[in-house]
């Protein structure tokens, strides 16, 4: 069988609708055509091409159940559901510089919500940050300077912040108090977990509790806030981690130079 006979044994809703149940569990001709509400003759047909493909197989009791090889294609479709269900906003925003080790298990964030309004996130990311009790992770191109008087107060109580982002980092004011320029060490606690990376492929924040934010680059090569909420968590925790031990402590000279500059004007003045 060619890939394409592949796609075209996938395009059949009853034919999935079946693999979706053998799933699950085995289970006998009757039993498959009552859950879908087909009947048998056309279930005992979708069956019999399911078979003639490596995809079924009957026992001789009567039940049906997957082959090792359905079992490891149908892993791979909520990966294609997802890219499918949500191809407006990959037609402009891409996974490129993201592992295949994570692409390929896209389909973890099946169950996301794809939020647009740049407002609703900023103010999801706050709440969040709120409800926070034992860490906080964030991996951006830029500080979210509006949060940082909760992650401030956060961190204070005990809760860990870890902050992963581009050695090309522009500060937001103020942030050079925060920072012993002389010794090119981070004074305040709210930045001690800080470590930064060349390029960051894409922007994560979220907490023990909850994702706040997935957004991939778009094709303009920025992080724009829009992309998905409330799935993935696992995923997210891992691909942060990845990143995590590659980001370097050090840094960056020319950031260091950048917050000198507002010192020295800040103190002028």
């Amino acid at each position: 069988m060619s890939l394409p006979d592949l796609f075209f044994e996938l395009s059949n809703d009853t034919r999935i609708d079946i693999l979706g149940l053998l799933e699950v569990e085995p289970m006998r001709l009757t039993a498959i055509s009552k859950a879908i509400g087909s009947p048998a003759q056309e279930v005992s047909r979708q069956l019999g091409r399911l078979d003639k493909n490596g995809l079924t197989r009957k026992d001789s009791e009567g039940y049906f159940s997957l082959t090792p090889y359905a079992r490891h294609i149908l892993e791979l479709l909520p990966g294609f559901s997802f890219l499918y269900n949500y191809r407006d906003y990959f037609s402009n925003h891409s996974m490129d510089g993201v592992p295949t080790m994570f692409t390929a298990r896209i389909g973890e964030l099946k169950d996301a919500h794809l939020e647009t309004d740049i407002m609703v996130v900023l103010h999801h990311i706050e709440n969040m940050f709120n409800e926070a009790e034992e860490y906080i992770h964030v991996m951006l191109d830029q500080m979210v300077s509006h949060t940082l008087p909760i992650l401030e107060e956060k961190v204070k109580k005990g809760v860990q912040f870890f902050f992963l982002t581009s050695k090309d980092l522009d500060p937001p004011p103020g942030v050079w108090k925060r920072f012993n320029v002389s010794t090119e060490e981070a004074v305040d606690p709210m930045l001690l977990d800080t470590r930064f990376l060349d390029d960051v492929p894409l922007g994560l924040i979220y907490t023990e509790k909850e994702v706040g934010l997935i957004s991939f680059k778009t094709t303009e090569d920025s992080i724009d806030y829009i992309g998905f909420q409330n799935a993935g968590h696992k995923w997210v925790d891992e691909l942060f981690s990845y990143y995590w031990v590659q980001g370097s402590e050090q840094w960056p000279e020319e950031l260091i130079n950048k917050m000198l500059i507002e010192h020295q004007e800040q103190t002028k003045s």
